[in-house]
C-alpha cells in the first residue's frame, strides 16, 4: 500500500506540474506559476491557483514561459499569429507562425489573446499603397517638342511578405517626328524570416532608345534588412546578386550579358503620417559587374509630393542614371527633372 500511495502522490505532482506549465518572471526576482490570460498595453492579467487573477504592470515583467499559444501585437511588427512565449538564457522569445523573434523588453508587447482555435487568419493586407504620376511638358519655338512621362507603384504588405509592381513610360517627341521613349516594368518580392530581416526577389525588363538599350533584363535575389517602417518613416536597404542582359540598337557589338552584385535603398518620410501632408522620398539601386568593375550602374529617386485635393498630390522629383561603361554612341549619364501629377490610393 505505502508503495501504491507513493506512486499517485508522485503521478500527482507530476500532472499538476504539467497543468501549471506558465512560468511568470519579475524583474524583482519573483517566480510565479499559474496561467497567462492576456496582455494589454499596459499590464498582464495572470491567474494563480490560490491568488485569482492578477494584474501586473508589464514594466514589471521580465519574462513569461507558456505552452498557451496567443495572437499577439508587438510594437516593432505587424501582428503576430499563433505564438508561444519561452524564455531561453535569459532572453524573451515567441516562437510564431510567421518566425521567431526575441523581445528586448516584455513591455514591447502591446497585446496578446489566446490564438483562434482555427489557426491563423488567411493573409490580408495590412497595407496598400500605390500612386500613379503623369508630367506633361511642351516646348515650341525653333523646334516643338512633347515630352510626356507616366510611372506608377504599387505595394502590398501583408504579415510576413510584401509584394512591388513598378513601371514608368516616358516619350520624347520632338518636330512631330523624332521619337525617342523608355519603357519599364519591374516585380519585387519580399519575404520576412524575422520583422527586421527578410528575403527578396526581384525583377525587370525594359527598353531605352535614349540609352540606345533594344532589350534589358534583369534579376536575382538577396536579403534586405528593414530599419524601421511606421505611420511616419519607413527605411530599408537590400544586397544581393544579379543577372543583367541588355542588346543595344545601334551599337550591337557592344551587347552586355553580365552577373552583378545588386545594393538598393529605399527611404520615405511621411512628416504628418502616412497619406495625411508632404512626403519626401529617395530610393536608388547600384549594380557592379562581377566579371569588371569598371562595368557599373547607379539610378536614384528623389523628390517630394504634397496633396493637393482629396487622393490627388503635386510631385517634384529628380531622376538620375549614370553608366559606368555606356555604348560609345551615348552619354554616361541621364538626369531628369520631373513636375507632375500623382493619383494615390
Amino acid at each position: 500500500m505505502n508503495v501504491f500511495y507513493r506512486l499517485l502522490l508522485t503521478a500527482s505532482f507530476f500532472a499538476a506540474s504539467l497543468s501549471q506549465a506558465d512560468t511568470l518572471w519579475l524583474k524583482n526576482g519573483d517566480k510565479i506559476s499559474g496561467a497567462m490570460v492576456t496582455v494589454n498595453e499596459e499590464s498582464l492579467i495572470w491567474r494563480h491557483d490560490s491568488l485569482g487573477e492578477l494584474l501586473v504592470k508589464l514594466e514589471d515583467v521580465k519574462g513569461v514561459d507558456s505552452d498557451t499559444r496567443f495572437d499577439v501585437a508587438e510594437k516593432n511588427s505587424p501582428r503576430l499569429y499563433d505564438c508561444r512565449f519561452f524564455v531561453l538564457n535569459h532572453v524573451q522569445l515567441l516562437d510564431c507562425s510567421q518566425y521567431k523573434l526575441s523581445l528586448v523588453e516584455f513591455a514591447d508587447v502591446s497585446g496578446a489573446v489566446a490564438a483562434a482555435a482555427d489557426g491563423p487568419p488567411a493573409p490580408v493586407a495590412t497595407s496598400h499603397k500605390g500612386f500613379i504620376s503623369v508630367s506633361v511638358e511642351k516646348s515650341s519655338g525653333n523646334t516643338t517638342e512633347l515630352d510626356i512621362n507616366v510611372s506608377f507603384e504599387e505595394r502590398l504588405r501583408f504579415i510576413d511578405t510584401r509584394h512591388t509592381i513598378d513601371g514608368e513610360y516616358r516619350l520624347e517627341t520632338i518636330d512631330e517626328t523624332d521619337q525617342q521613349q523608355r519603357r519599364s516594368l519591374g516585380y519585387k518580392y519580399d519575404h520576412f524570416l524575422t520583422p527586421q530581416w527578410y528575403f527578396t526577389a526581384n525583377g525587370n525588363v525594359s527598353d531605352d532608345e535614349f540609352k540606345d538599350i533594344r532589350s534589358r533584363y534583369a534579376g536575382g535575389a538577396g536579403f534586405g534588412y528593414q530599419f524601421l517602417e511606421n505611420e511616419f518613416v519607413e527605411l530599408s536597404m537590400e544586397g544581393g546578386l544579379n543577372y543583367v542582359s541588355e542588346d543595344y540598337i545601334v551599337a550591337i557589338d557592344e551587347d552586355r550579358n553580365r552577373p552583378a552584385f545588386r545594393w538598393a535603398a529605399d527611404y520615405r518620410w511621411y512628416v504628418e503620417g502616412r497619406g495625411n501632408g508632404l512626403e519626401f522620398f529617395y530610393n536608388h539601386e547600384y549594380l557592379i559587374s562581377l566579371r569588371q568593375a569598371s562595368d557599373w550602374e547607379f539610378n536614384a529617386n528623389t523628390g517630394m509630393s504634397y496633396p493637393i485635393t482629396g487622393k490627388i498630390s503635386a510631385s517634384l522629383s529628380l531622376s538620375y542614371d549614370y553608366d559606368g561603361d555606356p555604348p560609345e554612341t551615348k552619354e554616361a549619364q541621364d538626369a531628369v527633372w520631373l513636375l507632375g501629377l500623382d493619383y494615390n490610393w
